[in-house]
């Protein structure tokens, strides 16, 4: 995990302009675009982030994960970024930045990751592109997430992703290789209580 100590180095290099915050995550399944790297169990992930008032940020996001192949064993996925955010107008935001998917085991899925968003008071799409989708080809993923206000403390969520990869063979050899066009999409409620954010989602995976 050669990539850790230099993303950690970055957030304590921080201006004391910056501000620093982390979270602590409980998922029934872990999803990474449509992909459950946990094998449909339970699992844990923690965040560190970090933000600048003038627009940059970076942070750290490590999972605990484990591939759907036989005899695979639960490994520590880390995922390192920065990048930068800038305010077009009021509610409204565009960003670019970089990132890299390590894991403590399965080194051969490791993939560096550039991306370029746009961000409004509700929705907030990416267009990410890496030149090794799980250390094989190239890639591109789309992806668009709602968050709209109802009623108290509750709100509707939703998640859509288009994933498009070229020569891809599911974990290095295990599934049909090819070209690749994958839709996955989300769609549930989300709820904050005391300062816990409890979601509750439906997930489905269409294509490739």
């Amino acid at each position: 995990m050669r990539v850790v100590p230099c993303v950690l180095a970055l957030l304590i290099a921080g201006p004391a302009c910056a501000q620093v915050s982390g979270s602590l995550t409980l998922l029934s399944d872990y999803r990474y675009r449509g992909t459950s790297l946990s094998d449909g169990l339970p699992t844990a992930q923690a965040v560190v982030a970090w933000d600048r008032s003038d627009g940059w940020y970076g942070g750290l996001q490590l999972s605990r994960m484990r591939f759907m192949y036989p005899d695979a064993k639960a490994e520590l996925q880390a995922l390192p970024y920065v990048g930068y955010v800038h305010v077009l107008r009021d509610g409204l935001s565009a960003e670019a930045g970089v990132q890299y998917t390590g894991y403590s085991r399965s080194h051969r899925y490791e993939e560096p990751d550039v991306y370029v968003g746009l961000s409004g008071r509700q929705l907030r799409s990416r267009l990410s592109w890496t030149p090794r989708y799980f250390g094989q080809s190239p890639a591109w993923y789309a992806e668009v997430d709602g968050d709209h206000a109802l009623r108290t403390h509750w709100r509707a969520i939703a998640h859509v992703g288009v994933l498009r990869s070229h020569d891809y063979s599911v974990y290095d050899g295990y599934g049909a290789g090819g070209q690749i066009l994958r839709i996955d999409a989300a769609a549930g409620m989300a709820v904050t209580l005391r300062g816990f954010d409890l979601r509750a989602t439906w997930t489905t995976v269409s294509g490739g």
